[in-house]
């Protein structure tokens, strides 16, 4: 009876032996890591934080916190994986965290509680959203929508408005995130507020909401008062990409703003091949303005219906809608305009349409035009014309691997 006493004893001081050496082990891997998130390689340090993370032991939370301030972005983003993985134990330090005066830390912060996903950390990411720092606002705003908390959609309405382009979007994407419905019949009501950031970020958010129903308010917000709340409904309804939006968005090409303006053609170059007839029809406008922009967005387009009509707008046209025509033909590049262009070389009258013409035929780079290039070179009677008729040739020959030396010229290359 003694002898098995004894044995019971002995196996239970063993067990107590490996567990309390299991413990300095762990005790020493913790030590061990959290001195490796010091080490000059980035590497390193990143290895050491997942290490810890893998560890789930609460100790390892502030030093992993200390690491959010790191200088290498990896081993940051590294450490809040690292605290997600610990989970509960990470989610006060972290609330506590979130008053650091390292803005990265800040907004890093937010990032990790998102990823937790623990409700203790709602109001202290409301209160978040009133950081002076961009980033650490967005973050906020994406933490709240993955907590999915009603709670958090009045402060983030607040965040639409909001000075800053992406705190508007995460505010938008946390919104759709809590209730996507509900969102959108916020987002289209905002239109009607009389603060114009926010009307700006309810059209940025209709915008990216993939919504069709949202065409209609957004054009009418095409003629807001607000220079930016029609960009960003400009926008928007490129990102929809509706066939509705056509027509509204060719008239605003005339807008006063030259933002608009730029981000109009870019939504209709977005809309693409469905915008062509409407954009050749303009291009028959007496508005230069409005004829540049059209030629701008059909050469962005690329479509050869165009072709024709720009050649006729580039002969046509003052200066300002000639550049864009010839910018635009250039990149169509259809089957008759390098013909176009030859036949352009010999207009004596129109000197700008010549130097223009020389410049697109280099672009173009169609050996077709290396005669008429050495004729224009050899005898027209303008500096600016010869000039670009060489580098014409120049960019020609890079193009076609030609060895311009070997043509008889009177000049040399």
């Amino acid at each position: 009876m003694r002898m098995k006493i004894a044995l019971v004893l002995i196996l239970a001081l063993l067990v107590f032996m490996a567990i309390l050496a299991e413990g300095q082990t762990e005790d020493r891997s913790i030590a061990d890591n959290t001195q490796k998130l010091r080490f000059s390689d980035s590497k390193a340090r990143m290895n050491a934080a997942w290490s810890l993370g893998n560890s789930k032991d609460s100790r390892a939370v502030e030093p992993l916190i200390q690491a959010l301030k790191d200088n290498d972005s990896n081993v940051r983003e590294w450490a809040v994986l690292a605290l997600v993985k610990i989970g509960e134990p990470s989610v006060d330090p972290l609330i506590q965290a979130l008053n650091n005066n390292d803005d990265v830390a800040r907004w890093q912060t937010a990032e990790a509680l998102g990823l937790i996903n623990d409700t203790r950390a709602l109001n202290p990411l409301i209160l978040a959203l009133k950081d002076d720092n961009n980033v650490t606002r967005y973050w906020a705003a994406v933490s709240l929508g993955a907590l999915k908390d009603v709670r958090a959609v009045d402060p983030l309405i607040q965040r639409l408005g909001d000075g800053n382009t992406t705190v508007q979007e995460g505010a938008a994407q946390a919104l759709m995130g809590i209730n996507r419905a509900r969102a959108i019949d916020i987002f289209n009501q905002s239109l009607n507020s009389s603060d114009s950031s926010l009307r700006a970020g309810a059209a940025l958010a209709l915008g990216r909401s993939g919504d069709t129903k949202a065409v209609e308010p957004l054009i009418l917000a095409l003629i807001d008062g607000n220079g930016g709340v029609r960009t960003e409904a400009v926008r928007a309804l490129g990102r929809l990409n509706d066939t509705r939006a056509i027509e509204p968005l060719i008239k605003t090409l005339g807008d006063g703003d030259d933002l608009v303006r730029t981000e109009t053609e870019k939504s209709l170059a977005r809309i693409g091949r469905p915008s062509v007839d409407a954009l050749i029809q303009v291009l028959k406008e007496n508005d230069s303005i409005v004829q540049s922009a059209a030629a701008a967005v059909l050469g962005r387009i690329g479509d050869d219906r165009a072709e024709e009509p720009l050649i006729q707008v580039f002969k046509d046209g003052d200066k300002y809608v000639r550049h864009e025509a010839v910018t635009a033909l250039v990149k169509i590049n259809g089957t008759r305009t390098a013909d176009s262009f030859i036949l352009f070389l010999k207009d004596e009258k129109k000197r700008d349409i010549r130097n223009d013409t020389a410049w697109a035929l280099g672009e173009l780079g169609d050996a077709r035009a290396i005669n008429p290039l050495l004729q224009t070179l050899a005898g027209d009677e303008d500096d600016n014309v010869r000039l670009s008729a060489a580098q014409a040739l120049k960019k020609i020959d890079q193009k076609s691997c030609l060895n311009m030396r070997s043509v008889t010229s009177p000049f040399r290359f």
